[in-house]
C-alpha cells in the first residue's frame, strides 16, 4: 500500500509504503500521553503492533507500558523516549 502525503516544506508529495505508514503512526501516537490504541492500530492496518514491531525489550525494560488497549511511553522514562522511537526509523 502506498499513500501520498503532501510535504508543504518542500512543496512536493511523498509516497509512503505500508511499513512507513505504520512507523509514522507509531511515532506520532507514542508522542501523546495516552499513546496508541492497540485495537485502533489493528483496525487501521489489519495487523498487530507486537507482530509488526519488536517492542518486547522496551516492554520488559518498562520503557513502554501496555495498559488495557493502550501502549504508551512510561512517564518516568520520557527523557529516553528516543530509544523507543529508534524502532520506527530504518537506517
Amino acid at each position: 500500500i502506498l499513500s501520498k502525503y503532501y510535504n508543504e516544506y518542500v512543496n512536493e508529495f511523498e509516497e509512503l509504503t505500508e511499513r512507513e505508514l505504520k512507523q509514522e503512526y507509531m511515532m506520532l501516537g507514542l508522542r501523546k500521553a495516552k499513546g496508541v490504541s492497540i485495537s485502533k492500530y489493528k483496525e487501521k492496518f489489519g495487523t498487530d503492533i507486537l507482530d509488526d514491531f519488536n517492542l518486547n525489550k522496551h516492554i520488559e525494560n518498562k520503557l513502554l507500558i501496555i495498559d488495557d488497549d493502550q501502549i504508551y511511553i512510561n512517564n518516568e522514562k520520557l527523557f529516553i523516549a528516543n530509544v523507543v522511537f529508534e524502532e520506527f526509523v530504518e537506517v
